[in-house]
């Protein structure tokens, strides 16, 4: 969400943009959550962790190796999405329906448009 010190018009459009895209996407476009009141959410990458470990299994491991590799210097300190794309469920339809020749490619087109301007006015 913007700052609200930001011009009321930029938050206006910004609260016109959300109320739009809930309209077109409804409840299939999850979008990662990446914190948790109980701790079991990784900050790096949004997967799921203990509440006792600063990160999940899988972005320990990535760091291990690439420190083994002398390359841990080189890696992101967040790795953020927009949404998850299950095959087969309706988000998948779309992100894989908005490039094809079929006649609902065109509403497709127009739902990416408010998964990608989520994404880059939250991240």
């Amino acid at each position: 969400m913007p700052d609200s010190a930001l011009n009321p018009n930029l938050l206006a459009a910004y609260a016109h943009f959300e109320q739009s895209m809930g309209w077109r996407l409804g409840s299939y476009a999850k979008t990662v959550i990446y914190h948790s009141t109980k701790n079991h959410v990784c900050p790096i990458c949004g997967g799921p962790k203990r509440d006792y470990a600063s990160i999940c299994y899988s972005c320990t491991s990535l760091r291990q190796q690439a420190e083994a590799l002398d390359v841990a210097h080189l890696m992101a300190d967040r790795i953020r999405i927009a949404n998850y794309a299950i095959k087969f469920d309706q988000m998948y339809r779309v992100m894989d329906g908005y490039k094809s020749d079929r006649p609902e490619s065109k509403d497709y087109c127009e739902t990416l448009k408010y998964v990608l301007g989520d994404a880059l006015v939250v991240h």
